[in-house]
Parts: C-alpha cells; sequence; structure tokens
C-alpha cells in the first residue's frame, strides 16, 4: 500500500495508538467500537434513531457516555455495584477493539483476544481484579491481562493474554497489508467497524473445511458403482485446498464494514477485495424510468466487464460455467460475446407502483396490477443478429420466442408485462434524478450496481394489515417514517466497495 494511503486511513481513524496496533497481526477477524465517537456520528446517530417513536430511545442522548452505559449494563447483568465515576472513568479511554485469533491447533475453537485504551495501567489492573472477584465469587478463574502500548489486552487466561502481546510487538494487526488495504477503502470507520480475512481463515481452518467438502463423502453409497465417478466428476475425492485458496483469493481475500449514520439516513457500507474486482469505468447506472418506479436493480458496463474479463469469471465457477457454455451452445450462442450484447452497457430491471396491489398479488395471485419489465441499452444491431440466431434455435427446439414482449428501441431494447409499461420504459423516465433515489443509492451516478426500493409502495400495503392485528401506533409511524432503500455497488481493480442505506422522509 503506498505511504499516502496508509496516512488517509489513519487520519480518518484518529491519531494515537488504536486497538489495531496492539491485536496480532495473524488475526482472522476484528471488531472495533468506538466508545466516544466524533460528535458528527454521535449527533447524526441520535438524531436519526430519535426520529422513529417504535424504538425506546430514552436512556440515549447526544451526550450519551457509551462507556458509562457498558458499566451500568455489566452491573445490571451480574449484581455487581462497579462505580463508573470512582472505578472506571478516571482510566478508561474511548477505544476498544476485538481481535479472533486462529485456533491454536486443527479442530480447535480460535481465541478473542480484546484491547481497550486505558490512562492508568496501575488503576485499571486494581478494577479488573474487582470485577473479576464480583463476577466471579466462587472464585472460579477470571480472564487475564496484561498491557502493551496504552490498551489493557484481556484474554480467557493470563498465558494467551501475554502471549498475543508478545506477538502484537513483533507484528501487530495495522501492519497487515490486506487489514490496511481494506480498512482504508472503507474510508471513515463510523460508529463500528469490523474486518474479516478470508484468507487467514482459510489457513486457519483449512483442514477442517477440506475434511468437510471432501474426504469421499459419496464413497459409501455412489464411490464404487460404475456411475459414481462420472455423477460426481471426482467429488469423492477431497477438495483441493489450493483450488480453495484461488477461490478465496478471486472473491474473498478481505471485507470491512462499518456502520454510520446522516441525520436522515443509516448506512452500512463494506468493501471486499479479491482478484475477480476490476474497474469497468462508465457512468454508473442509468435510471432513466418512470420516477413512480418502486423497485430497480440495474448494472452498467458488464458487457465490458464480461468480454475483458470473461477467463476469470470461467474460473470462479467452473462447473457452473461449462453447463452455462454447454447450453449457449446447443442455442447458437457465443460466450461471452452474445451475453454481453444481452446485459449491454445498461440493465435494468423496473417494477412500476403507480397501479401496484400488493395485496391482491400476495393474497389472490392477481397480477393484473403488476407492471414489471427489462430495459437494455446495448448495441441494436449485434442484438438483432443474436436475437435472430436464439429465434432459429428455440423454433428447431419447439419453444417459438414469438409471445415474448420485446420492443426493439433506438439504443437497445425492453421486454415488458404490458404495452402500456413497454412504451413507458421505451420513453424512459427520471427517476434517476429524484432526490428518494439519488438520497438513498450512495454515488448512483458512479455506481456499477445499484437496488432501489421505494418504501411508500410497501408502507402502503403494510399498514393496514399490521394496525388491522392491532399494532402498536408508534409502530406504525416508525414504519412511515422509511422514505426508501438503496444499495450500491461500485468495482475497482482488486476490491468492490459496497453501501446499503435507509432512508427516512
Amino acid at each position: 500500500m503506498v505511504p499516502s494511503a496508509v496516512f488517509a486511513w489513519r487520519a480518518l481513524d484518529g491519531s494515537g495508538t488504536q486497538p489495531h496496533d496492539v491485536l496480532p497481526g495473524d488475526a482472522i477477524g476484528y471488531a472495533r467500537l468506538d466508545l466516544d465517537p466524533s460528535a458528527t456520528q454521535k449527533i447524526n446517530a441520535m438524531r436519526f434513531l430519535g426520529q422513529f417513536p417504535g424504538l425506546d430511545t430514552s436512556g440515549l442522548s447526544e451526550d450519551i457516555d457509551l462507556r458509562e452505559w457498558m458499566i451500568e449494563q455489566f452491573n445490571t447483568d451480574t449484581g455487581c455495584t462497579i462505580s463508573f465515576e470512582g472505578d472506571i472513568e478516571p482510566w478508561l479511554g474511548d477505544r476498544m477493539g476485538i481481535a479472533v485469533l486462529p485456533p491454536a491447533e486443527p479442530y480447535a475453537d480460535p481465541d478473542g483476544i480484546l484491547a481497550f485504551q486505558v490512562s492508568d495501567d496501575a488503576a485499571a489492573d486494581e478494577a479488573m481484579q474487582a470485577i473479576n472477584e464480583c463476577a466471579n465469587p466462587a472464585g472460579d478463574h477470571g480472564p487475564g491481562f496484561t498491557h502493551l502500548d496504552g490498551y489493557m489486552i484481556v484474554a480467557e487466561t493470563q498465558e494467551i493474554a501475554e502471549q498475543s502481546a508478545a506477538a502484537a510487538r513483533e507484528s501487530a494487526l495495522g501492519d497487515n497489508d490486506e487489514f490496511t488495504r481494506a480498512m482504508n477503502e472503507l474510508g471513515d470507520p463510523g460508529v463500528a467497524s469490523a474486518w474479516i480475512s478470508g484468507i487467514a481463515m482459510f489457513e486457519a481452518f483449512e483442514p477442517t473445511m477440506s475434511g468437510a467438502m471432501g474426504g469421499g463423502m459419496f464413497d459409501d453409497e455412489y464411490g464404487d458403482d460404475e456411475y459414481g465417478d462420472d455423477l460426481y466428476n471426482g467429488y469423492s475425492d477431497t477438495v483441493d485446498p489450493d483450488e480453495i485458496l484461488e477461490l478465496v483469493e478471486d472473491n474473498f481475500r478481505s471485507f470491512a464494514v462499518t456502520f454510520r449514520f446522516s441525520n436522515d439516513y443509516a448506512e452500512v457500507a463494506s468493501v471486499i477485495t479479491g482478484d475477480l474486482y476490476q474497474e469497468v469505468g462508465g457512468n454508473g447506472v442509468s435510471a432513466n424510468v418512470p420516477d413512480t418506479t418502486a423497485l430497480l436493480f440495474g448494472f452498467s458496463n458488464m458487457n465490458t466487464y464480461l468480454n475483458d474479463h470473461w477467463d476469470l469469471v470461467r474460473e470462479t465457477s467452473p462447473q457452473e460455467m461449462a453447463m452455462l457454455q454447454g447450453m449457449a451452445t446447443a442455442m447458437g450462442l457465443e460466450l461471452p460475446a452474445d451475453l454481453a450484447t444481452a446485459v449491454g452497457d445498461n440493465f435494468v430491471i423496473a417494477i412500476d407502483g403507480e397501479r401496484l396491489d400488493l395485496r391482491a398479488l400476495f393474497e389472490y395471485d392477481d397480477f393484473s396490477s403488476l407492471d414489471i419489465g427489462l430495459q437494455v441499452v446495448t448495441d441494436p444491431e449485434a442484438f438483432t443478429e443474436m436475437w435472430d440466431r436464439l429465434q432459429v434455435a428455440a423454433e428447431w427446439a419447439e419453444v417459438p420466442l414469438d409471445e415474448v414482449p420485446l420492443t426493439r428501441t433506438d439504443d437497445g431494447y425492453v421486454i415488458a408485462s404490458s404495452p402500456g409499461y413497454s412504451a413507458a420504459l421505451t420513453e424512459g423516465g427520471t427517476l434517476g434524478e429524484s432526490e428518494s433515489y439519488t438520497r438513498a443509492v450512495r454515488d448512483a451516478g458512479q455506481a456499477d450496481s445499484v437496488f432501489y426500493l421505494n418504501a411508500d409502495v410497501i408502507v402502503e400495503a403494510l399498514v393496514p394489515v399490521i394496525v388491522a392485528q392491532g399494532a402498536d401506533p408508534d409502530l406504525v409511524q416508525s414504519i412511515e417514517l422509511i422514505d426508501a432503500i438503496g444499495y450500491s455497488t461500485r468495482m475497482r481493480d482488486g476490491f468492490a466497495e459496497s453501501t446499503l442505506r435507509i432512508t427516512v422522509k
């Protein structure tokens, strides 16, 4: 990772020693909780949550001290009388992290290590002893603890705590390239964040994984008969660990996630790293559909991705892709070219909400109100040539495509459930410019794939049902407050970033 990227991430994460700087670098997972989030994040969280009368926020406020709240919960759960102001506040800092370490041996459980910031080691030790004595009145063994660079390291035993601190001195999680890259791309760590290493998990649990996925799992019933080898194509043998590792490197090298707030939305942002993810460029998904759209799913520039990275796509699921190749050949299609033509530069599935009657749809199987369609921007000439070949294959198979409601457009094609909705999708619309859409779908103009749900349509159908069932008025009001749900992803070389948002009116 370049130094500027490391600096950018550390600037967002705050100055000084962080929990990941005192936890071992071979951790397979990590979670961080900021006990004193930035003023903006704390205020936004409280204001967002406070808008929902169905949530009990009576104990929360913009000036809440999460450290004190945690001690109060501890006392409630254990019956202890630990004083936050007298026993904890003088030495407890604002940062806390927990790491999950690889098992000490195959099939063993992993160890969890807690690190929390302290300003006075002696006072922290005295408080921990008091907590242990109160929580374990029978003298049962309590957790072990030690100190490193302004943090107390707590583990199940004293030995594990000391070993973890020694390992972190040699190589901390903050020095792990996979960790720092994922967290840097994630950006603002929000009120809480977490990270998982797919590669470290594989290396830690490989004996277990291989045994579960292979080891003659079909041998007893099929392994010795004349059909077994062909039917399972060698799956009676143990799965090759190298193949699993390659799959992990392609799809799940590491994963990072954070929870963030604005005063009018909550979001879960994530980053996943792997060789599969490559930049596709372009201007993002075009939501050129009516502003009455209730649900939209779309992706952009997948034709470019398929044409440029087809070998990589095939390697991620070789058997499924071989089956797809066989089906395509039987239909007279060529991969990836024809598939790329079908998905085009912009591929959108939309459901309109103007006439949608969810009660009739789900209770009476009445689909008459359902306006659903597919809008694709692609090369019209290439699509016509591909469609003609597909029609010939369909007629040969005695499943003609004459009834498919296909409309060719100047820049692609539309398939819709009714002529009226086909005309609406052909004409296009302004959903992508609406405030509801742009608030819910983060960076919509750059996203490679998006999902959007206008909550009003669901709420209008759901509220009468739950009111009839005697739902609490506060719950009803909370549901009615939701405006939209949006999800967007963007691929770059080596990673994909995603964001799920819930917005309020």
